[in-house]
């Protein structure tokens, strides 16, 4: 389960009421109170719009911030599942505050992010198995084995598997924190 005492030391830190950081990331002031008291196991949708409100990296958001060095070994990779949507997001990058991070999306057959999301910074993505398709606002990509995207992650964006097997793809994100 996601700990939710992270949001709640983030939104102290920043001396946000619940109220305000519910209104900076458009949900209710209710939600945000039940994940910060670990009532509820938060989407991938509501941690990215908290992110969004909070001005911080979803990687900052799950991960512990600590001096690593650039190398991270596989057996130490931070691994986030998200049941409700079928999806695993596996963090390449070490967690820290740099702009940058990597992660890899393991989406099962027919799994879609129900909700389309949106955060500062670019992103780009290669599918390394399966195929996938990208909505980016209206559009539709579908991407196969070896095809790549990039695009502004302000646009509202989401990820499907339209497939019978699982998707596999690696994707880098530059994080530009609203100053």
């Amino acid at each position: 389960m996601f700990d939710g005492g992270k949001i709640r030391r983030l939104r102290m830190e920043r001396e946000y009421s619940l109220k305000v950081l519910a209104e900076k990331a458009g949900v209710s002031t209710s939600i945000i109170s039940k994940v910060e008291r670990n009532n509820v196991d938060p989407s991938i949708t509501l941690l990215y719009k908290i992110c969004n409100g909070l001005n911080v990296s979803i990687t900052e958001l799950l991960g512990e911030s600590t001096n690593t060095p650039s190398v991270l070994r596989k057996e130490d990779r931070k691994v986030v599942s998200f049941p409700k949507s079928n999806s695993k997001y596996e963090f390449l990058t070490p967690i820290h505050n740099g702009e940058l991070e990597m992660i890899q999306i393991i989406l099962e057959a027919g799994q879609s992010d129900k909700k389309l999301v949106s955060h500062t910074g670019e992103e780009c993505g290669v599918v390394l198995k399966g195929a996938m398709t990208v909505i980016l606002d209206q559009e539709e990509h579908i991407l196969h084995e070896g095809d790549s995207i990039c695009f502004n992650s302000q646009i509202p964006h989401r990820f499907i598997n339209h497939t019978e097997k699982q998707s596999i793809s690696i994707w880098s994100m530059n994080n530009q924190q609203q100053k």
